[in-house]
């Protein structure tokens, strides 16, 4: 596998957590630029994790979505489950193609916990 491309931009934080019953992603409308860095933290309620569905990125991304996601991964697409209070999940979006990406976290997927990320 080919290396992720090194990032470029903006670094884009976003929390991972548990409010009240409702899992979520904070924000989980996600804008960014080739080449900027998405810090997914983990704040509550986890184990988290971010996973793109298949059916719903951009045709040919899925080779830079897995280099994002390092060689840690679960599987294709699916990013390793953080335990540990405020670790970080980084995701560099350098080489992926312009799009709408979206994705869950693999254990509360069921729960609603998803987002959606655009890449311009």
């Amino acid at each position: 596998m080919a290396a992720a491309p090194a990032p470029t931009g903006a670094t884009i934080d976003v929390n991972m957590e548990l409010v009240g019953s409702t899992y979520k992603y904070d924000p989980s409308t996600i804008s960014a630029k080739a080449g900027d860095v998405i810090k997914f933290h983990n704040k509550s309620g986890g184990p988290h994790n971010v996973a793109f569905d298949a059916a719903g990125i951009p045709s040919g991304s899925a080779a830079a979505i897995d280099a994002a996601l390092g060689a840690t991964k679960m599987g294709p697409l699916m990013g390793a489950l953080v335990l540990e209070p405020d670790a970080v999940i980084t995701i560099s979006t350098a080489g992926f193609p312009a799009g709408t990406y979206n994705f869950h976290c693999t254990p509360h997927q069921a729960l609603g916990m998803k987002g959606r990320l655009t890449v311009n």
